[in-house]
């Protein structure tokens, strides 16, 4: 059991700092995804697998080799290096344990980033930021390579600990952490970052309030409470779908760089047209990727892996998200689906260390191959210290 434990510690806390760590040194970064593998590999070779097990495993290699013949090219394929070997090393237990240990770990990095980068250790780039075609300042980057960085790994925190933190009286660091996502703001001018996680911090801080104000006792049987139970929750995996087709065809009809929703929303719907009117239907991603940058999870998933992995990828977060609601899990439902909102807006969807979902991928998985077992089965509490 001790070795089970050690090996998920050290795969979440090697794949949290993999971001931070690339800053760096790109060996470095490499490095860990090598560890990742070894881990992997040793838990398949010590751990009890039935025949379903072993075609499950077999098949997800299997894409990946026709994926990698396809594209040539193994550094794109980390991401999902990453995904299989977290499906075998996490454990489908202690979810809290994990996501605590993945927060805490993120979060003292990204502080130390900005930190050696306010004391001038770490140099931060400038950028023009622009917003309906004129220009609103200089963004910097905060260390990181690019200002729109911060907030990616930032609201992946932030959600994080509004799921672990929105039941407890710790109103003083929602406070905290909303004046850092301000002062992260001020520095980036990244808007849409900003304004969904202090949406997602006032919900927390309302919750934790509410807490204080009914002395611990929760009304879970308010009209509101169960209408929000009702609301099918899965189907939010489909928001940034819906919205990439949407821009496409609104796009579409005025196919214009300075046309004014492209204006806009930073050039997003023109990218986002270009991608797709050159990508045309393509099963395991584009060889030749837009220079520009792709800031939309679901396109740039279909560039680079194609059409048949985005349909998975797809149904195993409706599927995780589905169970959720299942087992009543509505808070975390209700962070997915901001999650997967914002995922139009990033293309950070499919890396683990900025994608929180992927920590409960076992869950879903061995809910499927082997038994039942609830996500709230010994959901503990997990000290800010």
């Amino acid at each position: 059991m001790k070795n089970k434990i050690s090996i998920e510690i050290i795969f979440i806390v090697l794949v949290s700092s993999i971001p931070y760590i690339g800053l760096f040194s790109n060996l470095l970064k490499t490095l860990i995804y090598g560890i990742a593998v070894l881990l992997f590999l040793y838990k398949i070779m010590t751990k009890k697998m039935d025949k379903r097990s072993w075609l499950f495993y077999g098949l997800c290699f299997a894409i990946f080799f026709v994926m990698f013949l396809t594209k040539g090219n193994i550094s794109n394929f980390f991401p999902i290096i990453l995904l299989i070997c977290g499906l075998s090393i996490l454990e489908n237990k202690d979810y809290e344990k994990k996501l605590c240990l993945y927060f805490k770990t993120q979060i003292i990095l990204f502080l130390l980033i900005i930190s050696l980068n306010f004391i001038g250790v770490i140099p931060s780039e400038s950028f023009i930021k622009t917003s309906d075609g004129s220009n609103v300042g200089l963004s910097y980057s905060m260390g990181f390579s690019h200002p729109n960085m911060v907030f990616r790994f930032l609201f992946n925190i932030i959600c994080c600990y509004a799921i672990l933190y929105h039941k407890k009286k710790h109103i003083i660091p929602t406070i905290l952490l909303c004046l850092l996502c301000w002062y992260c703001y001020s520095q980036t001018k990244s808007r849409t970052g900003f304004y969904i996680s202090i949406l997602i911090l006032g919900i927390t801080l309302i919750s934790q309030f509410l807490l204080i104000v009914r002395k611990n006792k929760a009304n879970s049987k308010s009209k509101i409470v169960q209408f929000v139970k009702k609301i099918p929750w899965e189907f939010s995996v489909f928001i940034p779908i819906v919205l990439s087709l949407f821009f496409f065809f609104i796009y579409s009809k005025n196919p214009d760089w300075d046309s004014a929703i492209n204006l806009k929303y930073s050039m997003r719907p023109g990218i986002l047209y270009n991608a797709i009117d050159l990508a045309k239907l393509c099963l395991f991603g584009e060889k030749e990727i837009l220079n520009e940058a792709i800031d939309n999870s679901v396109l740039f998933i279909y560039l680079n892996y194609g059409i048949i992995f985005l349909l998975a990828i797809l149904l195993i977060v409706y599927r995780i998200v589905k169970q959720m609601r299942k087992d009543n899990m509505i808070f975390i439902c209700f962070i997915c689906s901001i999650f997967l909102f914002y995922s139009f807006f990033e293309s950070a969807y499919i890396y683990f260390y900025a994608n929180f979902i992927w920590l409960f991928l076992p869950y879903i998985i061995e809910k499927r191959m082997y038994k039942e077992v609830s996500i709230y089965e010994n959901w503990s509490s997990c000290s800010m210290v």
